[in-house]
């Protein structure tokens, strides 16, 4: 990659992306994800792509709740605020046995590797 090139796309990510750590603090529940998004939205305009990843680290606050109805609360608050923002949300669970998989394949095959 040319030193053109990289600054090509390190500009576009500047503008198209903002990035939430939830390791740096920030609130790592529905709400407050949606809520970071959304401020993104007001101040920029130009995000409307949304990607949570790893998604099944998101505090549920599953209460006494059954985890399916935690989930599916969830989702219902992620669909309601995807059409009332003209966001598409992509979530990205983590697939440690994927990956596991993945490397032993390669390893064996030495075909695929992630």
């Amino acid at each position: 990659m040319s030193q053109e090139e990289l600054d090509f796309a390190l500009e576009f990510i500047d503008k198209h992306f903002i990035f939430q750590d939830h390791q740096a603090g920030s609130p790592f529940t529905i709400e407050g994800i949606l809520d970071f998004a959304s401020s993104g939205i007001l101040r920029d305009g130009n995000q409307r792509v949304l990607v949570i990843d790893p998604f099944n680290f998101i505090d549920l606050k599953q209460g006494k709740m059954m985890m399916t109805d935690a989930i599916n609360r969830l989702l219902t608050t992620v669909t309601q605020w995807a059409k009332s923002t003209g966001s598409v949300v992509f979530s990205l669970p983590i697939l440690r046995n994927l990956r596991i998989m993945a490397i032993k394949y390669h390893r064996d095959y030495k075909y695929l590797a992630l």
